[in-house]
């Protein structure tokens, strides 16, 4: 960035007789007016460096001190896009995930059905802001997608079982992962460190239809070897909401 008093020499145009008047050594009043008017002060050049135009550490400096536009209306999330755009420290890619982007996301994990409208009441925003912020957490991933809970004992899915699945390495390893993965009954598949290759989640009716599930879907994948089950008898806690409070702030890289 450089002093305003070259910011104005850029934008005045330079008379072309006073210039060749002080090229060749014209009027000494002359010349001091015309060095006056187009060569910036010592105190400007303290306090205003050069810097090369294209200085990128500059250019971020500047752009951190700009704020963000905040969305008022329904037109002006242009506006805020525009604004995102023309300043790449503030870009959806390197944005930090802040305290009203997790009030957002405690709603929507609480009830996925929440209108627009309601959380921006709860965060205190404007609708469109807040419209603006969820269309970013979903670009970024950070939003996978809104799901349903629904209760497996009233699907007659009563049984909750872990399996240990003990695989052969390499191909076959990971052509059993998706073999695992594709079952419907199988919620879960983990590829775990240890003796065991995946640990899968898998809920059915009941214990004869696990037997079923071992027997003749997943005994028969190739490269598996052994299996190992674990009945779940009573379920303290199951939740799909992640802890949202306190630790760093993230960041997308």
């Amino acid at each position: 960035m450089v002093g305003s008093d070259r910011a104005g020499m850029r934008s005045r145009p330079i008379d072309r007789q006073t210039s060749a008047r002080c090229t060749a050594g014209g009027d000494a009043s002359e010349r001091s007016h015309y060095r006056a008017e187009s060569l910036p002060s010592e105190a400007t050049k303290t306090n205003h460096p050069r810097r090369a135009p294209d200085d990128l550490t500059a250019l971020i400096a500047v752009s951190r001190t700009i704020p963000a536009p905040e969305a008022t209306s329904p037109a002006e999330p242009l506006a805020v896009r525009a604004w995102a755009e023309y300043h790449p420290c503030s870009s959806s890619n390197h944005r930090m995930i802040d305290s009203i982007d997790r009030q957002i996301l405690a709603i929507l994990q609480r009830d996925a059905r929440t209108p627009n409208a309601e959380i921006a009441r709860q965060v205190g925003m404007a609708a469109s802001a807040t419209h603006e912020r969820l269309r970013k957490l979903e670009e970024r991933g950070v939003i996978e997608g809104y799901t349903v809970r629904i209760n497996p004992e009233r699907l007659g899915l009563g049984l909750l079982a872990f399996v240990f699945v003990r695989a052969d390495e390499g191909v076959h390893a990971y052509n059993a992962e998706e073999q695992l993965a594709a079952m419907p009954e199988i919620q879960e598949v983990h590829h775990v460190a240890g003796e065991d290759c995946f640990l899968v989640k898998a809920r059915v009716a009941d214990a004869a239809a696990l037997g079923r599930l071992l027997r003749e879907q997943i005994g028969p994948i190739p490269s598996v070897r052994s299996t190992r089950s674990t009945i779940v008898l009573d379920t303290v806690k199951e939740t799909g909401p992640l802890p949202l409070g306190g630790g760093e702030e993230v960041v997308d890289e």
